[in-house]
């Protein structure tokens, strides 16, 4: 199979931020399946080395030049025009795909109107199959987070750390640490807003495995409602954010469109891609439930959720105490996740969908 992959390169296309979530995961996953070609195509850099009217030409050229089988995106805004995705998916030979990351609260505003350019899209959003559906969308593919083993895998090291938490700080996961903290329960964070700061994916290996006990919030940042909140939300029904952080006024029937379809996000707990990538690293996980997270991890036995403080608190406080069914828990989580939970798994079944209903 030959993929033509299109997507950006950087975390939010910023250099500064070092390589995005998909580089590192459906890039890296895709180039190294056996009996695959793969073609890159990184949507920012091209924007930023040729602009975006030449990037969108560029793209086209790649297709009806390499015949790709498959175009696999992973859209963040309308970098990529819906007139040269309709191309493709009309006028070649290409099957068009797109990877939509947050449908439980972006498919009102932007999945639905973009699935319609696509010969599949794929979806993390147990909900969204069926609201798929109600727009007369067929081909969608509920698919899951996964680990790359490639990059997430077990370290050497003693404990160090009674619980830590990598990710960051919103106000919801800030007044969960406090409260932890004034429970008398010692906890380190890394990542925006902590005083610890952003880490490095080194030295997040090192701390997961260090770690006796790993936290995992599944509650999104939208999910999380204040003033600052509802100013961004507003602010996305005007501005799409650019190349290197800059921000650019949608067009105005996008505009429109954004208002009508306005509203306050529900509050729902998201399966990401750290469910997987602690047990990877052989760390034990204590996690905030999610819905679905059941069908991929048994509770209790490959990893442990909480469903509100107390539960918690009460967890943490057990598996401090009996380190030899905490280190077992763990053992039981990295199994499970290299037999099922890697990202090349997800992209087989992906495709093998794809290729049976040719």
């Amino acid at each position: 199979m030959k993929i033509l992959y299109a997507a950006f390169k950087y975390d939010y296309a910023d250099k500064k931020r070092g390589y995005s979530y998909e580089h590192l995961n459906f890039w890296d996953t895709l180039s190294r399946i056996p009996n695959n070609t793969v073609i890159y195509f990184p949507v920012d850099e091209n924007i930023m080395k040729y602009g975006r009217r030449k990037m969108n030409e560029l793209l086209i050229d790649i297709t009806n030049n390499e015949k790709p089988d498959i175009l696999f995106c992973n859209l963040f805004t309308n970098e990529i025009h819906p007139k040269t995705i309709k191309y493709i998916t009309n006028e070649t030979d290409t099957i068009t795909l797109n990877w939509f990351s947050d449908d439980q609260w972006r498919f009102n505003n932007f999945s639905r109107y973009w699935a319609p350019f696509f010969d599949w899209v794929i979806t993390t959003d147990p909900l969204a199959v069926d609201k798929y559906y109600s727009i007369g969308y067929n081909n969608v593919i509920k698919s899951q987070y996964a680990a790359n083993p490639n990059l997430y895998k077990p370290k050497e090291g003693h404990f160090k750390y009674d619980v830590s938490f990598i990710g960051s700080s919103h106000t919801n996961r800030r007044k969960m640490i406090d409260d932890l903290i004034r429970n008398h329960i010692s906890v380190e964070c890394w990542g925006s807003g902590w005083k610890n700061g952003r880490i490095s994916h080194e030295d997040a290996l090192s701390v997961i495995s260090q770690s006796k006990i790993n936290l995992n919030f599944t509650e999104v940042s939208t999910s999380t409602m204040n003033l600052n909140t509802l100013i961004k939300m507003i602010a996305k029904i005007f501005l799409r954010r650019g190349i290197n952080s800059t921000y650019h006024f949608f067009p105005l029937s996008i505009i429109f469109r954004n208002i009508i379809n306005f509203s306050l996000p529900e509050s729902r707990l998201q399966i990401k891609g750290r469910n997987f990538e602690i047990p990877a690293t052989g760390g034990f996980l204590l996690t905030q439930d999610a819905e679905d997270l059941y069908n991929f991890y048994e509770y209790g036995k490959e990893i442990v959720v909480f469903k509100n403080f107390d539960e918690l608190i009460k967890n943490i406080r057990y598996y401090l105490e009996h380190e030899e069914e905490r280190v077992r828990i763990g053992i039981a989580g990295y199994e499970r996740t290299i037999k099922d939970h890697i990202w090349e798994n997800r992209f087989k079944e992906i495709f093998n969908i794809i290729s049976s209903n040719e």
